[in-house]
């Protein structure tokens, strides 16, 4: 638990000093082919890569949230983060999380669909939150077809669901519709970008393909 702990903290200062059109590729490399086949990964190594995912789309919903002036959902983005800096990595922690990010992505949407005049600075804002998006997707893609390995093997052996095995078996299952809806709001992102002339990364429609 001490090892996911660390990690994420890395990962939550990384994205937090993300700039606005970074390349992606450096902090995750090249886009994998979901449906590639995987080896089936520890627990632990499928927990910490969901939640770097997490993580990252969790720092990118609290930009875009600051963009669309979403200011009593901010300090609940602040909670979750520190939740998850800390380790607060089980069953029940992490559907916790999935559960806020759902709901955040609900106001994002509704902020979006009313139309606000965004400033200079709020589409700025914008711009870095849709970064924060695509490199979210970047991270999970490839955890497709490792979640589907870990699925099998635990599945198939009932000995290996103790411990951490269960959220891991949690996570499993989560993923593939995970991705399929980070994909389709990123999406969504892109297009009121395009509508409202906010600047986008280059690379961001690549980061879509397969999807």
């Amino acid at each position: 638990m001490k090892k996911i702990a660390t990690a994420l903290t890395v990962i939550l200062a990384a994205s937090a000093s993300l700039p606005a059109h970074a390349q992606l590729g450096k902090l995750f490399g090249k886009n994998a082919d979901p449906a590639q086949a995987a080896a089936a990964p520890s627990a632990d190594s499928l927990i910490v890569s969901f939640s770097q995912s997490q993580a990252l789309l969790i720092n990118a919903q609290s930009t875009l949230g600051e963009a669309l002036g979403l200011k009593d959902q901010l300090a609940e983005a602040q909670a979750t983060q520190q939740a998850m800096a800390s380790g607060q990595l089980d069953h029940d922690a992490m559907k916790k999380t999935r559960e806020y990010s759902e709901a955040m992505q609900a106001a994002i949407d509704q902020a979006m669909e009313d139309q606000p005049e965004l400033s200079v600075e709020a589409r700025a804002k914008f711009t870095e939150g849709l970064v924060g998006y695509l490199a979210a997707l970047a991270g999970a893609r490839h955890l497709v077809g490792e979640a589907s390995a870990f699925t099998s093997s635990a599945t198939s052996n009932p000995l290996m669901l103790i411990g951490q095995a269960r959220s891991a078996l949690y996570v499993g299952k989560e993923i593939p519709g995970y991705v399929k809806n980070l994909g389709t709001t990123t999406r969504s992102l892109l297009a009121y970008a395009k509508r409202n002339n906010i600047e986008a990364p280059e690379n961001a429609t690549a980061a879509l393909d397969g999807l």
